[in-house]
């Protein structure tokens, strides 16, 4: 059965202190840049803002060199304009009007959240849940909302399906997935000899060979340009581990990967995006007795769990025009729980 509640490490797992993330030093960061030739690039632009930083002056680049006096004059502009790098638009202005959207596990929970984000942002938005009365759930919580959309039933693990569910949305929206958010997931928690291989199959098939398959299929009908999103929803279990969730840490570390490479292969399509979150209050978290959540936050430095309209927030942003250069990013909103190099 698939459940959308939560995408957050396991409560029934969660045994006392969670490791300490590992954290790179300076003198790592610099040998990283030394031997990473990409790192070392400067574009125009970016030593522009420096100059204007005073980080750069004219006197340090070489005057018989090329690029150097094409440089001179984006150095002089920046240095005399406060407002050379314009600021990003609030993220609370971003608008996906003309978009569709694709959002599994649309029901409840996280999932909900960021179908009622994208509709509010101006999307048409189809959620898909795994029976009928979810799916007129979705429906009704859409048309509350004055949206444009509906809630559709799908079972994420019978890829047969994907082919005529799209081609039912492109017939009554007059358009192809625009955004697509792999949110449906499930667990199947217990200790590694515990474990039944059909348990462990069963979470990678629907957490990450779904993705993969449902990716694929929208991806294909997505316009060549670079305007199509993908966005995985993972876990930051998926980066760090957890005792008791061997299958599902397996998926969501694989949606990192799968994440970085379609982010590489459909550059010129789509951007791909993951994003994790870490501890998300649901019904489950609310049911944790007083000593169960003071263990829990005394490991999260914000001190408090996110609410699911935080990981719709940044879904809504990565969906947007104004996210179009961020691709291959696994973006961690868990409070500070862990924290990424």
């Amino acid at each position: 059965m698939l459940t959308t509640t939560c995408y957050t490490p396991s409560v029934a797992a969660f045994q006392g202190s969670i490791p300490p993330s590992s954290r790179l030093g300076a003198s790592r960061g610099a040998l990283a840049a030394r031997n990473n030739p990409i790192s070392m690039l400067q574009t125009p632009s970016h030593l522009a803002k420096q100059a204007s930083g005073g980080l750069l002056s004219s006197s340090s680049l070489t005057a018989g060199s090329r690029a150097s006096r094409a440089l001179l004059p984006l150095m002089a502009a920046a240095q005399n304009s406060d407002n050379a790098m314009s600021e990003p638009a609030p993220r609370d202005t971003i608008r996906l009007d003309g978009k569709i959207a694709l959002v599994t596990g649309g029901s409840r929970g996280i999932g909900r959240a960021i179908a009622e984000k994208l509709a509010d942002r101006g999307a048409t938005v189809i959620a898909t849940a795994t029976s009928d009365k979810g799916a007129e759930a979705i429906s009704s919580y859409l048309s509350e909302r004055g949206a444009s959309g509906k809630g559709v039933k799908l079972n994420v693990q019978d890829s047969e399906s994907f082919k005529p569910m799209l081609a039912s949305i492109k017939e009554e929206f007059g358009g192809s997935i625009d955004i697509l958010v792999n949110n449906a997931g499930i667990t199947k928690d217990g200790l590694v000899f515990r474990m039944s291989e059909e348990d462990f199959r069963s979470v990678i098939d629907t957490n990450l060979v779904a993705p993969f398959l449902l990716s694929k299929a929208c991806l294909r009908e997505m316009p060549k340009g670079g305007g199509g999103r993908v966005i995985n929803i993972g876990s930051v279990v998926g980066a760090m581990g957890n005792p008791g969730q061997a299958n599902y840490c397996s998926s969501k570390g694989g949606i990192f990967g799968l994440t970085r490479s379609m982010a590489q292969e459909f550059a010129g399509r789509a951007t791909v995006n993951a994003v994790a979150p870490g501890f998300v209050k649901s019904d489950m978290t609310d049911k944790l007795n007083e000593d169960q959540q003071q263990r829990i936050l005394a490991n999260i430095p914000i001190g408090r769990m996110s609410d699911p309209t935080a990981i719709a927030n940044e879904v809504a942003y990565l969906a947007s025009e104004e996210a179009s250069d961020v691709t291959g990013s696994v973006r961690h909103v868990n409070g500070g729980l862990y924290m990424s190099q």
